[in-house]
Order: C-alpha cells, then structure tokens, then sequence
C-alpha cells in the first residue's frame, strides 16, 4: 500500500507498534514481506500549532476562513518548512491573502484575491499557490525556521459535515521525502487582529483540540444545493450547450450510503439511469448527454431528474426539472 502517516504530539527518539493477524482459515498461514518507515530527521519543527476561524459555518455555503500555523522551533535544531498544504471537505473556492510574520516583526505578503486558480502556478511576493485538487490545495514560500514565526492563509470553502476536521501538512523543498509534518490544533495567534472570531483565553501554543474543526448545523436536509447548469441545453452535437450537469450535495452522511441519479419524462417513465453507486458527505456533479439507457437522443421537452439517498432506514428524494430543445 501506499502507507499510513504516524502521528505524534511532538519528536520523539521511539515508537512502538504492533501487527496483529486475523483468520478465519485454520490452515492459513501469513507473513510480512517486507516493512519500510520514511522518516524526517531532524523534524521540520519542534512543534505546529494551527488552528481555523470561524469554526460554525452554514451547510455546503462558501465561508472566508482562516487558517494560522505558529512555529515552534529551537534553532538550529529543526530543518523549517517552506511549503504547507491544508485538507479541505471541497474543492477551494478562492484563495486570499497568505501572509508570514516572523519573530523579528518582518511581514511578507501575498494577495491573490480575485485570481483564477484553474491556472497554476500563481506566485507573488516569493509566495507560490502551486496546487489545488478536490480535497486540498498546496503553497511555497520562504522558508520557515524562527522560532514564534506564524504564518496565516485565508480562503472560501465549504463544509457538509458536522465536525469537519481541517488538517494541515508542512513540507520542505530540499529533501527527496513525501512526508510531511502535520499539525497540532490549538492557539495559534490572536485572529480578532485579522478581524475574525476568536474566542480563545489559553496563551498562544496552547494546544486545543477542536480548533481545526468547524461545525455545520444538524439538518434533516440530506441532499442540498440541487439544481441545474445550464438549464435548457441542446445536444445537437454541435459542441455548444451538449450536456447538463445535475447538481447536489450530499450533508452529514459519514458512512457509504446508496445514492441513485435517475432522469424520467413527464410521464414518469424511467428515460435514464445516470447513477447507481454509494457516497458520503461530498459535492457531486453528473453530466447528462440527453440519451436515453439505449443511446438514443431524447425529443425536445421538459424532463425530470430524481436523486435519491438511502440514509439510515430512511430515504430521501429531491427532483428538478431539465429542457432539452433543438
């Protein structure tokens, strides 16, 4: 496999761990062909406290955060980082200002509000945006090494889940390794200064261990933000207008329940089975190429998509409609 990442509070000289063996064939027999640890030595820091804010967001709604990282490092003795990635529950919308302040008072900053990030990279000032996928976008700047020096990102995203974690990554550049350095949820930096909310008396470095997680409100509303783009569309094959993308969130389903995505005609018969699959909490988007099961254009009309979630020993269903014209 591709490896697990092992977490601790802080360096340490050595760890412990164990492999345990399950049969259910009393003949069979196992064995480990071979074990390998990648290891950063020495850490990139003694120690990253981060944390986000707001830490309430409503549910599949873009939201500014903010994100802070404070370094915690003897000199001399950590390697510093100079790139850092954050995990988010969606794709990053935006992405604002990333800004260093170090421990002697100097700032470097850089705003990248308004810029596209379809076409990476986008640097400024030193600082890099050098990748962003669905699940987490990744930057590079100076290097890190001081001792107290914080470094704070803010950028849109969303959250489907109540609890949603915000986890966060520092690499360095010069060494041939893929692990990174992950960070410990707790006081960061004063973010009222930045004109967020912050609620936290504990001195800074204080670990805490729900400031890297945001809250969404309990909804019995499974399936949100459902809708059409475009929603007229022709698929006369001309490249213009061809498809249609069905879109939904799935909120607050943290274990693979069925899903199905289904098209009918004003009739109510069955026209197209687009999805059958299961899915967690997520935002999906399912193109429609205006055939039917057999391939077939469908003529011009009003249609109906259903998308159904089993959830639980319940289901719940929301429909919209889509027009085909030629």
């Amino acid at each position: 496999g591709a490896g697990i990442a092992i977490s601790s509070p802080g360096p340490r000289r050595y760890f412990q761990f164990s492999i345990d063996y399950f049969s259910e064939d009393f003949d069979a027999a196992a064995a480990i062909g071979g074990l390998a640890f990648d290891v950063i030595s020495p850490p990139f820091a003694r120690e990253l406290v981060a944390e986000i804010s707001p830490r309430t967001a409503e549910v599949g709604e873009n939201t500014r955060f903010i994100y802070a990282v404070r370094n915690k490092s003897e000199l001399g003795r950590q390697q510093g980082f100079d790139r850092f990635e954050i995990q988010t529950p969606l794709r990053v919308a935006a992405i604002g200002s990333i800004r260093i302040q170090r421990s002697d008072g100097s700032v470097q900053e850089a705003d990248f509000s308004g810029a596209s990030l379809d076409d990476l990279p986008l640097s400024l000032n030193g600082i890099s945006i050098e990748q962003v996928l669905e699940d987490r976008f990744r930057f590079s700047f100076p290097l890190i090494e001081e001792d107290g020096s914080l470094l704070t990102v803010e950028f849109d995203n969303g959250v489907l889940r109540f609890g949603t974690t915000f986890a966060g990554m520092a690499f360095n550049s010069n060494l041939e390794t893929a692990v990174g350095q992950g960070v410990l949820a707790g006081n960061a930096a004063d973010l009222q200064l930045a004109g967020f909310a912050d609620s936290d008396i504990q001195p800074l470095g204080t670990l805490l261990a729900q400031n890297l997680s945001v809250a969404v409100p309990i909804s019995k509303n499974l399936l949100a933000n459902v809708g059409v783009d475009p929603p007229v569309f022709t698929p006369n094959g001309d490249g213009i207008n061809d498809r249609v993308l069905i879109k939904y969130d799935i909120t607050n389903i943290v274990r693979l329940s069925p899903v199905k995505v289904f098209v009918y005609d004003l009739s109510g018969h069955l026209v197209r089975r687009l999805v059958e699959a299961e899915a967690i909490s997520g935002r999906f988007s399912q193109s429609w190429d205006g055939r039917d099961d057999s391939g077939n254009l469908v003529p011009p009309g009003h249609y109906i998509f259903s998308i159904s979630l089993q959830a639980g020993r319940g289901q719940v269903k929301e429909v919209g409609l889509a027009m085909v014209a030629y």
